[in-house]
């Protein structure tokens, strides 16, 4: 007959972690990816727009021109700015849960040793008294 172990609680944790890292990892580099793309389209309209400034003669044209290339720059810069903060979060995340599943990996070694304290020594079978469980001092 083949008996199962369950896997230890920090194994799971692991596990866990790296999944989390893996899937965060693979998200962060889209979020960089679609940053750059959109950085570089509003860098190609920018330049568009400016083409289209230099042609027009129109001064109301102008202005409205001035501030659809203001808007493309803050479009392209927000992008990256976000891929910077996404990027920030990720990373502070990671580090806390890495520290966390650390010490409670450690900490539940230690606990699962200890949990039940002094208390817990059981008294013979045959004692009559209802109480399983004997104080740690002495009654006598």
């Amino acid at each position: 007959m083949i008996t199962l172990k369950a896997p230890s609680f920090s194994r799971v944790f692991a596990v866990a972690f790296l999944g989390i890292a893996v899937a965060g990892l693979a998200s962060l580099i889209a979020t960089w990816q679609s940053a750059r793309r959109t950085q570089a389209a509003m860098v190609v309209l920018t330049q568009r727009l400016e083409d289209l400034d230099r042609a027009s003669a129109a001064p109301a044209f102008r202005s409205e021109l001035a501030a659809m290339r203001e808007l493309t720059v803050e479009v392209g810069d927000d992008a990256i700015q976000t891929a910077v903060q996404t990027s920030v979060i990720f990373v502070i995340l990671l580090v806390v849960w890495a520290w966390r599943c650390g010490t409670t990996a450690a900490g539940s070694r230690r606990r699962s040793r200890t949990w039940w304290g002094p208390w817990s020594v059981r008294r013979p079978a045959n004692t009559t008294s209802g109480s399983t469980r004997s104080s740690p001092r002495s009654s006598g």
